[in-house]
């Protein structure tokens, strides 16, 4: 409750408003931003969507704290991520070897797959698209290093996998406990 009432100052703070002028734009009085703020009372989900609206803020930012902050940062984002795993794809689904194409196919196959949320309710959805997102952050983090080490030749890769495997290790689990807990609240 307390974090998206911070997060709700930090809005406010960084549009340069007033609690007043923050306020009268979204039709509520400055005594119920106040008491928000303040961690008085948690913001509606109708107040929610309606200063997302308002300020072209990212919902899942206020409610969450996961960035970008507004809009516009998650359409520029997005926007440059899709071209460029368009490019790394449509490189190897175009290669010679055709075990290069065939493994790209599969590899395309199974991201469809998981990232196939049409069934869930959005906010089921933006929990499980979360949760698979740093899974995958982990996993690139540490395949990083891999590749890196592979390139430069200056760590051997045991002290890699010596090095980093646990906090790589406890990553992935923290990731499939959240799957757990997503599972058994939502049945």
């Amino acid at each position: 409750m307390k974090d998206i009432c911070l997060r709700m100052k930090e809005l406010r703070t960084k549009l340069e408003m007033s609690q007043v002028e923050f306020a009268k734009n979204i039709g509520v009085t400055n005594a119920h931003i106040s008491k928000i703020e303040k961690g008085g009372t948690v913001p509606s989900d109708a107040l929610i969507k309606l200063i997302s609206k308002e300020y072209q803020v990212n919902e899942n930012w206020l409610k969450t704290g996961v960035e970008p902050i507004f809009i516009y940062e998650v359409l520029d984002e997005a926007e440059e991520y899709l071209i460029n795993s368009t490019q790394t794809f449509s490189k190897l689904l175009s290669s010679d070897s055709y075990m290069l194409r065939g493994l790209a196919a599969e590899l395309k196959f199974y991201f469809s797959s998981i990232t196939d949320v049409s069934y869930l309710e959005d906010s089921q959805k933006m929990k499980y698209l979360s949760i698979f997102k740093d899974m995958l952050v982990t996993i690139n983090q540490y395949n990083l290093m891999i590749k890196d080490s592979m390139l430069t030749k200056q760590l051997v890769l045991d002290d890699i996998f010596n090095e980093h495997f646990e906090k790589y290790k406890k990553s992935i689990e923290k990731c499939i406990n959240e799957y757990k807990e997503l599972s058994k609240d939502n049945p």
